[in-house]
């Protein structure tokens, strides 16, 4: 029998924990369990490792990019998305040295974070790119707008877990 997908998600603020607990509850392949400060992540890791981890740079004890360190430096890096309301290229490059899949700035679409954990639960390539927009017709620096870091537009990029068509606009909550 197929084991289920864990995603554990660590993020200082409790609101934010349960609302993307809430909008995480309409799919069925992955279940989400959610922690409020660095040291709970590095506790939950040690009990059962999560197949994807989605971490907030700044927790009330110690920083996200600190508790990707540690589990690097411990070889139990899982599968990572960064959450940040600080967005910089620097601070995504440094995400991605420490092993993260993707680095996501909030606020984001909600269907934005779950077609990246669909994608990186199911083994797709790294794609769509290490960062997205914040959402439609939000300005990035020219360094953040294109290429390699960026969902020009804030649009389905390939509607694997949302159902739509690829490159139609998504009328979905930013949280």
């Amino acid at each position: 029998m197929k084991r289920h997908k864990i995603v554990l998600l660590a993020d200082g603020s409790e609101e934010f924990r349960w609302l993307v607990w809430k909008s995480s509850r309409e799919h069925t392949y992955f279940s989400m369990k959610t922690v409020g400060s660095g040291w709970d992540v590095l506790r939950c890791i040690q009990k059962q490792p999560p197949d994807l981890l989605l971490i907030d740079t700044a927790l009330p004890d110690i920083c996200g990019l600190t508790v990707l360190k540690e589990l690097e430096r411990q070889g139990n890096v899982p599968k990572t998305i960064v959450l940040s309301s600080v967005v910089s290229e620097r601070m995504a490059e440094k995400a991605r040295s420490l092993g993260a899949a993707h680095f996501l700035p909030k606020p984001f679409h909600t269907e934005a974070l779950f077609d990246l954990i669909y994608m990186l639960l199911h083994g797709y390539p790294q794609y769509p790119p290490l960062m997205y927009r914040r959402a439609a017709g939000d300005q990035l620096p020219e360094t953040l707008s294109g290429g390699r870091f960026a969902n020009p537009r804030g649009l389905c990029l390939r509607g694997f877990c949302c159902g739509r068509a690829p490159g139609k606009s998504r009328e979905t909550a930013v949280i």
